[in-house]
């Protein structure tokens, strides 16, 4: 759905050790099956850059310094089997099914 491309305010932004928070925002932009993201915390400039997947109404997003080394994948659970959806920040998605091992 490309109604998730756009700019989007960070309403909460804590931090793991829930002394310090931040601000700024999202940019969201739809490539092929893919989701680019950037984060500006604050600044002109992105402080982090990530892809993103979607599987329904979830958007898994991986995110880093730089796409160079980002990758993600989405899991549906369905029974004994994990259905994936992956991109490594290409336009198109890859597809991955686990099964258990023998």
């Amino acid at each position: 759905d490309p109604g998730l491309s756009g700019q989007y305010r960070i309403a909460l932004g804590e931090n793991p050790d829930e002394s310090t928070n931040y601000a700024g925002f999202v940019k969201i932009e739809r490539q092929g099956d893919a989701y680019l993201l950037a984060w500006f915390t604050p600044g002109p400039n992105p402080t982090a850059i990530g892809v993103g997947v979607r599987q329904g109404d979830i958007l898994a997003v991986a995110y880093g310094p730089s796409l160079k080394k980002v990758g993600i994948i989405a899991y549906a659970i369905k029974g004994d089997r994990l259905e994936g959806l992956w991109t490594s920040g290409t336009k198109r998605l890859g597809e991955e099914i686990l099964t258990p091992a023998p």
